[in-house]
């Protein structure tokens, strides 16, 4: 990058070699207008040839620059268009009887493609949901005991009852984030059929929906980055970039993690089974933290059906829960500083969210980093003490493990932990 002066300079020599009485007016007069002329030309120059620089650094790179750089140099072929949820919602339905077979026990029909379905607002809620509309996206029959799952029976007394879970595919009506519906643990997820059922027993035990989102813009650098970078790196063979890359090749994951070999010991009697679901795992959400069976299924068929899985290679996919929980921690200021606490909070609460919603290892955390964290964002702080990561109802976690594993087979039917700040409890000394 040329200095100023290496292109003021030879203007100023070639203007005293011609005219050397032109010395005494350079730096104020008419002879000055025109440097200052060049050297403005000269800064418009810099500043072109700087934004040109930036374009061809991934890490520099912003809005349609990083775009077609990641275009032309990583081959990523970037869908700006805005994206609808899809998900799945859980019907079932009863009947006691005494018979033990539940073949005939429940009435025949079809919810058909198309049928509507809703879920209300939630405004006073944390996260705040926006009232959503969904359709199904294919006829699923009802009827003779098993839906489009196996049922299952329960002797009840002297009586037997037959149980038949049905599940919709479903899909937003509209794009946006609007419709996803982020699992919280400990908190329902409510749903409402808008069209009549076929059968007036019909339960909607939950709705859930992942993966909408509005064009890509400047929030979405880090994603488009990281897809680059990944994309760059599975050039070299079927690598765990290669997974993590085809993952994100899908338009509506934002949040990934991966188990590199999963497996769960599940006592039985004297011996332990060890149960492998595939030698990988993958845990996908969208960038509200919503994942959906839905979500996961697509990301599965991406690695597949674009060949980012190697030779005999087996991986799973599942989704993403979380938990609520509230930052504690004691803050100490230097005696010396006027502090203005609101802003103050403010800019700890962006690092922290940053910490726990923006990290690669967002599956885990540390007091130690929190207190740290929270000490070194802002320069009139002093030290940071008495941090706590509490739950909803005040009792202290234990610090997950760094290390990603499967602990049990709820980690994988229904995935795995993100630990999401609902609340920030500061105390300012």
């Amino acid at each position: 990058m040329p200095r100023m002066a290496d292109l003021i300079g030879p203007a100023i020599d070639e203007l005293l070699k011609h005219n050397p009485e032109a010395a005494k007016f350079i730096a104020e007069g008419r002879w000055g207008d025109v440097i200052a002329g060049i050297k403005a030309q000269g800064a418009l120059i810099r500043r072109r040839l700087v934004s040109e620089i930036e374009a061809t650094r991934l890490g520099h790179a912003k809005g349609q620059a990083l775009h077609e750089l990641a275009e032309s140099e990583y081959g990523v072929l970037l869908n700006p268009e805005p994206r609808t949820a899809i998900g799945e919602v859980a019907l079932s339905r009863t009947v006691t009887n005494a018979s033990a077979d539940p073949a005939g026990a429940f009435t025949l029909g079809l919810i058909p493609k198309g049928f509507r379905f809703r879920r209300p607002a939630r405004p006073d809620g944390f996260p705040v949901l926006e009232e959503a509309e969904y359709v199904a996206t294919q006829d699923v029959p009802l009827g003779d005991g098993t839906g489009n799952l196996p049922g299952y029976t329960t002797p009840v007394g002297g009586q037997h009852q037959h149980t038949e879970p049905i599940f919709v595919p479903i899909e937003a009506t509209r794009t946006g984030p609007h419709a996803n519906t982020p699992t919280i643990e400990g908190q329902g997820l409510p749903g409402e059929a808008l069209d009549k059922l076929p059968d007036p027993t019909l339960v909607l035990d939950s709705l859930t929906a992942a993966g909408g989102g509005a064009e890509l813009g400047e929030e979405d650098g880090d994603y488009i980055r990281d897809l680059c970078l990944h994309t760059y790196k599975a050039r070299l063979g079927p690598t765990w970039s290669a997974l993590i890359a085809g993952s994100l090749s899908n338009e509506r994951v934002r949040h990934l993690a991966m188990v590199k070999h999963a497996y769960v010991d599940i006592p039985a009697g004297n011996e332990v089974l060890h149960y492998l679901r595939g030698d990988t795992m993958l845990f996908v959400a969208d960038g509200s933290w919503a994942g959906s069976a839905a979500l996961a299924a697509s990301v599965g068929k991406t690695l597949k059906d674009d060949h980012w899985l190697g030779w005999g290679a087996r991986v799973g996919t599942s989704t993403v829960r979380n938990k609520l929980v509230v930052v504690k921690a004691n803050v100490l200021l230097k005696r010396d500083r006027k502090v203005d606490i609101p802003a103050l909070r403010e800019r700890i609460e962006y690092f922290l969210n940053n910490y726990f919603n923006h990290r690669f290892n967002w599956w885990s955390w540390r007091l130690q980093a929190v207190g740290g964290l929270i000490a070194g964002s802002h320069p009139h702080i002093q030290t940071c003490t008495d941090v706590e990561i509490v739950d909803e109802a005040g009792a202290a976690l234990v610090e997950p493990p760094e290390e990603l594993t499967i602990s049990s087979l709820d980690d994988i039917t229904n995935g795995i932990v993100h630990y999401w700040p609902k609340a920030y409890d500061l105390s300012f000394v």
